[in-house]
């Protein structure tokens, strides 16, 4: 398994990653949704307690439905902090998701519950969700030429099921529910703790910090998903990425214009002669 470079990627992708032949690759894909999310995944950092039982929930949740064999740190992480304080991390489940959006091959496509699902078939490894995503929640294979990112359990959770890293959290860091109310949720333990909800509104992921754990943790490298705002630039570069393939659409036609311009005025020159 290997992590991206992100912001490495960020920058050549910028360049070439929206350039691409439509006939090659089928239609655009519609934009994410922007909805609210139906349910929420809400998540008290200070409560994990590093039992890793949500690791091991994913990988069955994968291996049940998928048939996966891979490790569930693919897709969710508990890395810890200084070696002792474990931090639960996965896929944020943007609103607007810009990995959905820029998606060339609709192998990923963001559901009107919020979640962000996988296609393994119609991906083609191009890594430019890899290169929008805002966290770095995205994980790919260069073997495979997959890559693996949380999607809520959503064989489960679009059937009225809860997520599986939910229902065998032990201290309930995890909790799970409809949006608004887990929103509410959020911001009452962070306001009873002079602490911070992070993404409300842009996230169907909620974290809740106390005041203390997000100081620690805003510049700490291991984790991703701790920011002072969500980075909405990622969702406007998706967008140009996206549309940018449209390029190719004016540039080929004028081309052909010019083209057939100059072969008629040659054919006219050679029959005035």
């Amino acid at each position: 398994m290997m992590e991206i470079d992100r912001r490495q990627f960020l920058k050549s992708a910028a360049g070439l990653g929206g350039l691409v032949v439509i006939s090659k690759l089928g239609p655009l894909q519609a934009p994410a949704s922007t909805k609210t999310p139906k349910n929420a995944m809400l998540v008290e950092v200070g409560k994990c307690i590093g039992c890793m039982r949500c690791v091991a929930a994913c990988a069955d949740y994968h291996r049940r439905f998928y048939g996966d064999t891979v490790e569930g740190t693919a897709y969710t992480k508990v890395p810890l902090i200084g070696g002792r304080k474990p931090f639960p991390q996965n896929c944020m489940q943007c609103v607007s998701a810009p990995c959905a959006t820029v998606c060339e091959s609709h192998a990923l496509e963001q559901l009107d519950s919020g979640a962000v699902v996988y296609d393994r078939e119609r991906c083609i490894g191009c890594l430019q969700c890899a290169s929008v995503c805002p966290f770095e929640s995205i994980s790919y294979d260069p073997v495979s030429k997959r890559i693996f990112k949380c999607d809520l359990c959503s064989k489960q959770t679009e059937d009225g099921g809860t997520p599986n890293c939910v229902t065998v959290c032990p201290p309930h860091a995890k909790t799970w529910g409809p949006y608004a109310q887990k929103v509410q949720e959020g911001l009452a333990l962070a306001k009873s703790t002079n602490g911070k909800l992070l993404f409300a509104e842009d996230t169907a992921t909620l974290l809740m910090l106390t005041g203390d754990e997000f100081n620690q943790l805003l510049n700490t490298p291991e984790i991703t998903v701790v920011k002072p705002q969500y980075p909405s630039e990622y969702r406007w570069y998706s967008t140009l990425v996206r549309w940018s393939r449209l390029a190719w659409v004016p540039f080929f036609a004028g081309t052909m214009l010019l083209g057939l311009a100059w072969r008629t005025g040659k054919e006219k020159k050679a029959e005035g002669k």
